[in-house]
């Protein structure tokens, strides 16, 4: 806001100012209108008392002070920077776009209006020309650490990561107690897969600012990322701690509570996330999972409808939907969710795999094993897919292809539910005895830990021990019954 008046003593003008930037804005407004009684027709006292309203959220008060400062002087730059901000408050971009236009043909190196311009543009999705905009900012002013990071934001969601991090960089250099800077820094390296750096960012955000709860939340993030899911809970707990109406950070205390197999505490998370936040869509999705492993598929059901009604292409609940049309036993239905989400999204390899299931599950093993090459053609790591392709070739008693897809599985996820039995079963079949001794050992030994690793009736046929005969069952009816 420009200060200056050819009439009025600088020291008021001062005073007003001191009393604005230090919060008491009524007041700063107050000394302004008792000034414009005296000096009616000078621009300046309009500009300020736009800027007092703005600062108390008296939007439309404040542009009609902009446009009476501006009727006395058109050429007001500094005016028409501060209108186009209460424009762009009052969600009038493309009006505050023409006024940020016009302070700078006045005034052509005028840095702020230049990163204000560009923040414009951003919000109107015009992403390449508010980097042209911040460019031109940096150019006047290579110093202006808030247009180093305005840039970084635009070109993150321009997916230009390594020229993001260059910009949040330089920001720091500039101004190192910028929370901000370090905390998106911190995000953008995580999209990069260098979690590690990323949490010392978030760390340094978080030692300058305390209370940030969105660094919390994106530390949290991380630490989920690399499998800490105990430290990830209770960094998303601060967060909350900080601002219990933060649905993200609920949602996402719930997935790490559910990835620990805490599914009613996930539950109750999901909820608060709903209750802030009704159409908060990943919320209603990652419930409907939740419930659907608690058995509740028809709660689970309302939940991804509900997150449909949000956002019709979401392909990963209409996949969802699917999974719990298809516990249901409504399998023609099933196939219609799962053929969906690949209609929207065609390279998704757990659709593909999905529908092999449920095809496999009506007998239409042939049509199955086309929809698994598709997904291990856009996802050749698929473990659970080199599974059910295992399990398909059995059902064709083709034991050598059977036996090389558990291989396969084993290899990359040797932890998938049944699958060692599954293996060794196969084995059996094709009279392939290599190391028995040991593997019957393993078997047992995974069975008295609880883990689900082999079939009741595979099991007769392998140990003939009757408590682990029983254990073996009641571990396969609490996962399946």
């Amino acid at each position: 806001m420009t200060t200056k008046s050819p009439d009025i003593p600088q020291e008021q003008i001062n005073s007003i100012i001191t009393l604005f930037s230090n919060g008491h804005i009524q007041e700063a407004l107050n000394a302004i209108e008792t000034l414009i009684k005296s000096y009616p027709n000078d621009p300046v006292l309009y500009n300020i008392s736009g800027a007092c309203f703005a600062g108390l959220g008296q939007f439309d008060a404040a542009v009609k002070n902009y446009k009476k400062s501006l009727a006395i002087k058109p050429d007001y730059a500094e005016a028409h920077n501060n209108l186009a901000g209460t424009l762009q408050e009052l969600g009038q971009l493309d009006a505050a776009v023409k006024s940020y236009e016009k302070a700078l043909a006045i005034k052509p190196d005028y840095a702020e209006a230049f990163n204000n311009l560009g923040i414009a543009l951003k919000e109107l999705g015009q992403l390449d020309t508010a980097v042209n905009s911040y460019k031109k900012v940096l150019a006047i002013n290579p110093n202006f650490a808030e247009a180093h990071f305005n840039l970084a934001v635009t070109l993150q969601e321009l997916d230009q990561l390594d020229d993001a991090i260059k910009c949040y960089e330089k920001a720091i250099t500039i101004k190192p107690d910028y929370a901000e800077a370090h905390n998106n820094l911190g995000v953008t390296l995580q999209e990069l897969d260098q979690l590690d750096d990323a949490i010392k960012c978030y760390e340094k955000a978080i030692t300058i600012k305390p209370d940030y709860a969105e660094t919390h939340n994106n530390l949290g993030n991380t630490l989920y990322d690399l499998g800490q899911l105990d430290s990830a809970i209770k960094s998303y707990e601060k967060a909350l701690a900080i601002n219990p109406d933060y649905a993200d950070a609920h949602n996402n205390l719930g997935i790490a509570l559910k990835e620990l197999d805490q599914l009613d505490a996930a539950v109750k998370s999901f909820e608060k996330a709903l209750a802030i936040k009704l159409d908060h869509v990943e919320a209603h999705n990652n419930l409907g999972n939740t419930l659907r492993n608690l058995n509740q598929v028809d709660s689970a059901f309302k939940s991804f409808e509900k997150a449909l009604a949000i956002k019709p292409d979401y392909a990963e609940v209409h996949n969802n939907l699917g999974n719990a049309l298809k516990d249901l036993g409504q399998l023609d239905a099933a196939i219609k969710s799962f053929e969906k989400a690949l209609a929207i999204k065609p390279d998704y390899a757990e659709g593909y795999n999905n529908l092999g299931l449920t095809l496999m599950e009506l007998g239409q093993l042939d049509a199955a094993i086309k929809f698994y090459d598709k997904a291990l053609a856009i996802k050749p790591d698929f473990a659970e897919v080199y599974f059910n392709c295992g399990v398909l070739m059995i059902l064709l008693k083709r034991m050598n292809e059977a036996l090389t897809s558990f291989e396969h599985a084993l290899a990359l996820k040797p932890d998938i539910n049944f699958l060692f039995g599954h293996s060794l079963h196969t084995k059996m079949h094709l009279c392939i005895w290599d190391d028995l001794p040991n593997e019957l050992n393993e078997l047992t030994k995974k069975i008295n830990n609880n883990e689900k690793v082999i079939e009741p009736f595979s099991m007769l046929a392998l140990i003939d021990d009757p408590e682990i005969q029983r254990k073996t069952a009641e571990i396969f009816a609490n996962e399946k019954y």
